[in-house]
């Protein structure tokens, strides 16, 4: 959660938009483990439904890329 948090700080601010991170303790019941479940709350705004779409977009690209920045070094990690 950290990992999102930080990375998304860095790119949503530079444009009208909103990235909630949270969590939450959670029984994973269908593997009977327990862990941290994670979400994403976005709002995104512009002048116009076109404008806050474009942003929307944009917020969707900033949260892939983090996610894709936070797998990729999971991966590499071997953990």
């Amino acid at each position: 959660m950290k990992a999102i948090h930080d990375g998304l700080r860095v790119s949503v601010p530079n444009f009208p938009a909103v990235v909630k991170v949270g969590d939450w303790d959670h029984l994973f019941t269908l593997i009977n483990k327990e862990g941290r479940a994670v979400s994403l709350r976005f709002w995104a705004w512009g002048d116009d439904e076109s404008l806050a779409m474009d942003t929307l977009n944009s917020v969707f690209d900033a949260i892939h890329d983090c996610l894709r920045w936070i797998s990729d070094g999971v991966k590499n990690t071997g953990t």
